[in-house]
């Protein structure tokens, strides 16, 4: 009995594997239903998201230049303004059905959840999975707030590529999920961070070039209206990479002077640096050993490298990697003692959670929402957590060795 106890905990059974995932999906589900009945939606980028498809939509207007909203100009390739002009449709058809909208959002979190579960469970094939990291995939309430409150399209592009990993490490199915990464990508750019590893998975099976053309290509299929028509400001904005964000919106950098934060020789470092750590783990870890024993953790490595080496981070780009972080934290190594990495473990994972969650000060209650310092509780403090959180997760990582006897499900 103690034996079927550890081995159920440990994730080692099939049957406690399929159970756990279909309770935390239930779960789930019921909390979903809570949040939308009980917790008031936020106006955002919603609306904004609104005006730019109408430019397009309803105006008939191709020239990214001129599609803009209350909150800028707009910055996304042109899957974006396809999806959101359906959504745009079933909200109502002019967007002001916001219900209506949530519940699709709400059903897109739980397809996407159910996705990652699924991929855990395959990594979990050859090395088993502790339920509890199972567990930690759900329990993020900043991810909950995204999908559900904020209707943000961060949400698409993150449910868009999971669906390409399952596709492509899960199933098999390669050029398929070559499709969807390509349109993840024409939903928002951040989806390229995932780009270094799934060229590495695809140089593994032989498919790096026909899955390179797969991308591009219809990549060019999907701006296809905005390319013939005027493709200069399509492919200046939609992939526009000079941006310098708002210093007051970070949540990663705020123990930086302002003057710094905005310096091109910070982002210069920054990136040299993202490609120093995509080289040093393709050498040292991806394709050595992780490629043929652990895909899922090359795929999820690679998109958080770039995470932890970003510019600027908001509270959107959470979901980015917050389906990821249990898996990277079960794959970690920092010690020979499993219960004393085990707490590591958690203290990074509650380090994160807490930095995308600080609470407003006390006096926020009083003063009308818009207040800066309200509406961006980041500190000095969070930001900093959050960084050194990164920074030990990739030590970590880099400390995995794949063992070659490793527990296998029953």
């Amino acid at each position: 009995m103690r034996k079927l106890i550890l081995d159920t905990i440990a994730g080692r059974r099939v049957s406690s594997i399929v159970a756990c995932i279909l309770v935390l999906l239930l779960l789930e589900y019921i909390t979903c239903r809570f949040i939308l009945a009980r917790v008031a939606y936020t106006e955002i980028d919603w609306k904004a998201y609104m005006q730019e498809v109408e430019g397009w939509l309803v105006d008939g207007d191709t020239n990214y230049y001129h599609l803009k909203g209350d909150t800028g100009p707009l910055v996304y390739p042109a899957a974006f303004l396809y999806l959101y002009a359906i959504l745009r449709w079933i909200a109502g058809g002019d967007g002001t059905d916001i219900p209506a909208a949530q519940q699709v959002f709400l059903w897109l979190y739980l397809v996407t959840v159910a996705i990652v579960l699924v991929c855990l469970a395959y990594a979990g094939r050859k090395k088993s999975v502790t339920l509890v990291y199972y567990a930690l995939v759900c329990f993020s309430r900043r991810t909950h707030s995204i999908f559900l409150l904020r209707l943000f399209n961060d949400a698409w592009c993150v449910a868009l590529v999971h669906l390409s990993v399952l596709l492509m490490v899960v199933l098999g199915y390669r050029r398929l999920g070559c499709v969807v990464y390509s349109l993840a990508v024409g939903v928002k750019m951040n989806a390229f961070l995932w780009a270094p590893g799934i060229f590495v998975f695809l140089l593994g099976r032989g498919s790096c070039l026909c899955g390179d053309q797969i991308c591009r290509h219809f990549q060019i299929l999907i701006g296809l209206p905005f390319l013939t028509t005027h493709p200069l400001p399509y492919l200046h904005k939609s992939f526009e990479l000079s941006r310098v964000f708002f210093y007051k919106w970070t949540v990663n950098f705020k123990f930086l002077p302002e003057d710094i934060f905005v310096s091109r020789e910070l982002g210069i470092l920054l990136l040299i640096t993202t490609i120093m750590l995509w080289a040093w783990f393709a050498h040292r870890r991806w394709l050595p050993t992780w490629l043929l024993q652990d895909p899922l953790l090359v795929l999820y490595s690679s998109n958080f490298i770039g995470i932890a080496m970003s510019r600027t981070i908001h509270y959107q780009f959470y979901c980015w990697y917050s389906f990821t972080i249990p898996y990277l934290l079960c794959r970690s190594q920092w010690t020979r003692k499993a219960a004393v990495d085990f707490i590591i473990k958690m203290i990074i994972w509650g380090s994160i959670e807490y930095a995308y969650n600080v609470p407003p000060v006390p006096e926020c209650r009083h003063l009308p929402k818009g207040t800066d310092f309200c509406d961006n509780p980041a500190t000095t403090l969070s930001s900093a957590l959050l960084q050194l959180a990164h920074v030990a997760l990739l030590v970590g990582l880099a400390r995995y060795q794949i063992e070659s006897k490793s527990a296998k499900l029953e």
